[in-house]
C-alpha cells in the first residue's frame, strides 16, 4: 500500500512494559498504528517495527522522539 509507511525502532530494551512505553505516546498523538512486528530478542535488545499512514509519519517520529527524550524507553 502506497499510503502506509513502515517505521523501525532498533535495539530497544526487551523488557516488560516497553511496548506500552512506545505505543502509548503514539496513541496519545493520534497516530493510527496498523501492524506491529517485534523481532526475537538478542542480548536483551530487540527491534520493533510498525506501520502507520504516510501522512502521520512526522507525528509518529515526534511522539517517539519525545518519549525517548523523557526516558520512557531506551
Amino acid at each position: 500500500s502506497r499510503d502506509e509507511a513502515k517505521l523501525t525502532l532498533t535495539s530497544v530494551a526487551d523488557r516488560p512494559g516497553i511496548a506500552a512505553a512506545i505505543f502509548g505516546p503514539l496513541a496519545e498523538a493520534g497516530v493510527n498504528v496498523d501492524m506491529i512486528v517485534q523481532n526475537i530478542s538478542e542480548d536483551g535488545r530487540t527491534d520493533m517495527t510498525f506501520s502507520c499512514p504516510t501522512d502521520q509519519v512526522l507525528r509518529a517520529r515526534k511522539a517517539i522522539e519525545d518519549a525517548r527524550a523523557r526516558g520512557d524507553y531506551q
